[in-house]
């Protein structure tokens, strides 16, 4: 019996080390599929990334152009709205007892910016959606109102809230 026990334990682990191999040689190569398949989407989502910087650098293009169009065309348009603008004459008494007369010419987006304000403080983007203009566009008449004094600003965080000054309440009054 030494001699079949013999067989029995050298046939039992010669099929044990066939089947090592043959476990060691298939998880040896489905590693390597692997590392093609990685380097495979690697692949692929470099040349996605690479499409989608495309995209959005021609979105960008795209809103530039459609910028300056807007101001193009806003400009026409301020210039139409200039001959049919109000002109508003405020006295203003100085402090000297004399009377000053200030002539302030405002556009009719100016003066429908300035009724909108009235209803309370508003943020510039509140603006631009009441105007429909661009930010640009909103921002420079923002700027220009408040300049002429008929606005006040207060900073919260990054942007601006306007509410009326006391002339943009009279010019709003007179209208």
């Amino acid at each position: 019996m030494d001699i079949i026990d013999f067989v029995i334990v050298a046939s039992l682990m010669f099929v044990i080390l066939i089947c090592y191999h043959i476990i060691f040689y298939y998880s040896r190569k489905s590693a390597s599929i692997s590392k093609e398949e990685y380097s495979l989407v690697k692949a692929i989502l470099t040349e996605f990334k690479h499409r989608i910087d495309e995209q959005n650098k021609k979105i960008s293009e795209i809103m530039i152009k459609i910028d300056l169009i807007e101001n193009r065309i806003g400009g026409q348009a301020i210039k139409k709205e200039e001959v049919k603008s109000s002109t508003i004459q405020e006295n203003i008494e100085v402090s000297t007892g004399k009377i000053e007369r200030t002539d302030l010419n405002l556009s009719d987006i100016e003066l429908s910016i300035l009724k909108f304000i009235s209803t309370g403080p508003k943020s510039s983007k509140e603006v631009q959606l009441s105007i429909n203009k661009s930010r640009e566009h909103t921002a420079r008449l923002l700027k220009n109102l408040y300049s002429k004094n008929l606005l006040k600003r207060e900073s919260q965080g990054k942007f601006f809230v306007y509410t009326l000054s006391e002339e943009g309440k009279k010019v709003i009054a007179g209208s």
